[in-house]
């Protein structure tokens, strides 16, 4: 479940 936040997060500053 963590990791689903992370990967989340990390996904709208890569789209950034």
């Amino acid at each position: 479940m963590l990791i689903s936040y992370v990967s989340k997060k990390s996904n709208g500053k890569d789209r950034r």
